[in-house]
C-alpha cells in the first residue's frame, strides 16, 4: 500500500507539472498567448475540434452554388477614401452587406 502512495506521489504530479509547463510554452510562442487560448477553448466549448488541429470537419458556412453570381453594384454608390489612397464602399462591406 505505501508502495502505490509512493508512486502516486512522487511520480504522477510531475506528469501535470511537465504537461502543464509545456502548454505555458506553446501558448508563448505567439505574440498574444490569450488569442491562442482563446481560438482554440470557444471552438471546444461548442464541439469542434481546437483550431491547431486544422481545419473543421463541418465547414463554417455552405458552399456557394456555381450559378448564384453577386448582384451590381448600385448606381450612385458613395466610396470612403482609406489612408492607402484605396476606396471601400461606404455602405457596407464587400458583398456580404449590400442593402438589397
Amino acid at each position: 500500500m505505501t508502495d502505490v502512495i509512493h508512486f502516486l506521489f512522487t511520480h504522477i504530479p510531475p506528469l501535470f507539472i511537465l504537461a502543464a509547463a509545456l502548454l505555458i510554452g506553446w501558448f508563448y510562442t505567439d505574440d498574444f498567448p490569450e488569442a491562442k487560448l482563446i481560438a482554440n477553448v470557444i471552438p471546444l466549448s461548442k464541439g469542434y475540434p481546437p483550431v491547431f488541429l486544422g481545419p473543421w470537419k463541418n465547414p463554417g458556412t455552405v458552399d456557394i452554388p456555381p450559378d448564384l453570381t453577386p448582384k451590381a453594384r448600385p448606381i450612385g454608390e458613395t466610396y470612403l477614401t482609406l489612408p492607402s489612397s484605396s476606396q471601400i464602399p461606404q455602405v457596407g462591406i464587400g458583398m456580404c452587406c449590400r442593402p438589397s
